[in-house]
């Protein structure tokens, strides 16, 4: 089935071109035919004159009146012409008609026509054997007189018989014309009814079509960009309402079909450059660049190649590696701007092809004789060094193999400086890792070990007393304190030395009972009412890690109290705010100005509030001369510790 307006309306076109063309051509013909008929019927009537003639000719000499001579000179030119133009209908060929022009006629093939043609052939023997006795005997001859009676009387024969033949011819052209009108109204029957097709053609197949299409304009003119544009038809209306549509949607949605075309280049680019990108991904920089070697010989059917970088100070050209046959060791070193290829090529930042013999490069010489191509590794303006591939003397290098070279060294070059720069971060990281290992240590030592030796400290002073005052049971039971004191020390440092994990945090309930006993630690030992308040459980719902960053602030606070607030009473609140922890250390010491802290006198809090930062958190410390101090901790809780990506 056609479904296309093109070839519907091409067919009715062609169809309708062609019916002109049939109908001229048998209009043509038919006419051609009636006046080859018209001149085969006025043959047919002259044949039918020139018996009357040759009979009244004949007749003339048998009566030998007038010129004899001229009398027989007619009837021997008019039985001539008889008989060609009997020959010409029967067998077709010239037929005498101008005196100077005979015209061709077709053989008859009406079998009425040549039957009758065939007769008066048979019964023109006969006459014209009597017309040759009356030309050539004399008029007192036996013969003549017989011959002149045998005309007569077969005259009106053969004129009846030529009175047929022409009634035949003037039928069968009377035939033709009939044939003639039959074909005429039968071309215009179906002139009519190809126009009737092309006009119900069109209506259905565009009219319509672009109706639809036009209402579609509209709304999409009036803002509707939801309804789809669904206008039918022949392949190009489906094809307009396809386009109308996708107008629709990219007005719609702009944005995303530019990032869809972007993505679609980016596919396109990557597909092209798939070959670079292999290299992109080798991050490991001796790796890299044995492999781009190894790719740009094979890539170009190279010899051998190799790729040289700058030195720091972009004086010199170091060969870093080299692939195939006799590869040259790396370690070669030339000067980057005082030979010419070198120059050319990190300098001008060219691609050269030229001979190896005219180099001034080991590498280059110990693989000549033969053709060399050089192009710089470049990331923007900045020039790394040169990638270079040697092939024998017969094979050249093409503009798209160097351009192709080209588009590697690019690729290479960013492999480069993308290995360059991880092997910074690793060596950075490696290095922040170290800080960082220094600052966890300094952490544990401080929230651990210090705050034993300040409590062995304390007992120290406080056996000293005793000693002096000869209490020397109670000496021996401090003693007692100072040993599993000292004990407890040594693993904190066993275990800061070795590195160890951060055990995992206790579960809500023990988070609770280490902070009520860490607030009784501070009443018995330090004589001061400390107080803990949980007002909401469920601040305690903490990640491993934040319980124990909770536990070890708030510890902190406590010892801060113990040692420097002289405070008679501590109040620790726990609850919630805003889906957070809040631990609130409160004390009525002296307070100080936070404004005028240094960091060696005050490294609890900075410990502090790392440890509140590293889980998410936050710390805040409020205070004043003579004002107390309130220390302020806020920790994610478990969910938004999975929101953040903190791991327990």
């Amino acid at each position: 089935m056609v479904n296309s307006v093109r070839k519907r309306m091409g067919l009715v076109f062609l169809a309708f071109a062609a019916l002109v063309i049939v109908s001229v051509a048998v209009s043509t013909w038919i006419i051609d035919a009636q006046t080859q008929d018209a001149l085969i019927i006025n043959l047919a009537g002259r044949q039918r004159m020139l018996i009357q003639q040759m009979t009244k000719d004949a007749l003339q000499v048998e009566k030998n009146q007038g010129d004899l001579s001229r009398y027989r000179r007619d009837l021997a030119e008019a039985a001539q012409t008889f008989e060609q133009t009997l020959q010409a209908f029967i067998d077709g060929g010239p037929a005498p008609y101008l005196p100077t022009q005979p015209t061709a006629i077709p053989a008859t093939t009406n079998p009425a026509i040549v039957n009758t043609l065939h007769q008066l052939a048979q019964n023109w023997a006969g006459f014209r054997q009597n017309l040759e006795i009356i030309g050539a005997a004399r008029p007192d001859n036996p013969q003549f007189a017989a011959a002149s009676r045998a005309i007569e009387q077969s005259a009106p024969n053969l004129v009846q018989q030529a009175d047929v033949a022409v009634r035949l011819f003037e039928n069968e052209s009377a035939q033709k014309v009939t044939q003639l009108r039959q074909i005429q109204l039968l071309f215009l029957g179906s002139a009519l009814i190809l126009l009737a097709a092309g006009v119900w053609l069109t209506q259905r197949s565009v009219i319509e079509p672009l109706r639809e299409l036009g209402q579609a304009a509209s709304r999409i003119g009036l803002g509707d960009l939801d309804t789809a544009v669904t206008a039918t038809g022949p392949v190009e209306i489906a094809r307009l309402s396809k386009n109308f549509d996708w107008m629709r949607a990219r007005l719609k949605t702009a944005q995303e079909e530019l990032e869809s075309q972007v993505r679609q280049r980016t596919r396109e680019l990557t597909n092209a450059f798939e070959f670079s990108q292999e290299i992109v991904t080798e991050l490991e920089l001796e790796r890299l660049l044995a492999s781009v070697t190894s790719r740009a010989r094979d890539l170009l059917d190279g010899q051998a190649a190799s790729i040289c970088l700058l030195t720091a100070q972009g004086t010199d050209l170091v060969l870093k590696a080299s692939s195939g046959v006799s590869a040259t060791p790396a370690g070669i070193v030339q000067p980057a701007h005082r030979q010419p290829i070198a120059a050319r090529v990190v300098g001008q930042g060219q691609t050269v092809v030229t001979e190896t013999a005219c180099a001034n490069c080991q590498f280059l010489r110990a693989h000549g004789p033969g053709q060399c191509v050089a192009t710089p590794l470049r990331i923007g303006e900045h020039t790394l060094g040169a990638l270079c591939v040697v092939r024998t003397e017969s094979q050249q290098f093409d503009p798209a193999e160097t351009r192709a070279l080209s588009l590697l060294a690019n690729s290479a070059a960013t492999a480069i400086t993308n290995a360059n720069l991880v092997e910074a971060e690793q060596a950075q990281a490696r290095e922040t890792a170290s800080l960082a290992e220094r600052d966890r240590l300094a952490a544990e030592l401080h929230d651990n070990l210090a705050q034993t030796l300040g409590f062995l400290n304390l007992k120290v002073d406080r056996l000293s007393e005793m000693v002096s005052t000869c209490q020397a049971a109670d000496a021996q039971a401090e003693l007692g304190l100072m040993k599993s004191a000292i004990g407890t020390a040594y693993g904190q440092v066993r275990a800061a030395l070795v590195g160890l994990r951060e055990a995992p945090a206790a579960a809500e309930g023990a988070l609770a009972e280490k902070l009520a006993a860490s607030v009784n630690d501070l009443r018995q030992s330090g004589g001061i009412d400390a107080r803990l308040q949980i007002i909401d459980p469920a601040a305690l719902t903490l990640s491993g890690v934040a319980q124990k960053q909770a536990l070890h602030i708030v510890k902190e606070s406590l010892n801060n109290v113990r040692r420097h607030a002289g405070a008679r009473h501590v109040w620790v609140n726990i609850d919630r705010i805003n889906g957070d922890a809040r631990l609130v250390v409160r004390d009525d010491g002296r307070g100080f100005d936070p404004a005028q802290l240094s960091g060696g006198s005050h490294y609890g809090l900075t410990i502090m509030r790392a440890r509140a930062e590293r889980v998410g958190g936050s710390l805040e410390v409020d205070s004043a001369p003579g004002g107390g101090t309130k220390i302020i901790a806020r920790l994610p809780l478990e969910s938004r510790n999975q929101e953040l990506g903190i791991r327990s």
